[in-house]
């Protein structure tokens, strides 16, 4: 019985094959590509925070906190 003999050749044809196309349904160099437009633009994202609307940031600055929390100015209770 020659099994290992035959299983290793066939095994070495399907590599060879696999090596060629690449990884999944892009070529090697489409695929180095790929990763490297993903890589530069994942090292440019931005999570830092950004003010959109300066007059919100001011009016919230402004009003009163409790514990970080908004709370209600004593003239406002007075009222109500």
């Amino acid at each position: 019985m020659t099994l290992g003999i035959g299983n290793a050749n066939f095994i070495q044809l399907s590599f060879d094959h696999h090596r060629l196309l690449g990884i999944g349904s892009y070529a090697i160099e489409e695929r180095k590509q790929k990763l490297s437009r993903y890589r530069k633009k994942k090292s440019k994202r931005n999570f830092g925070r950004k003010i959109k609307y300066v007059c919100r940031k001011a009016l919230a600055n402004s009003q009163p906190r409790v514990r970080g929390r908004f709370a209600k100015t004593e003239e406002s209770e007075m009222q109500a």
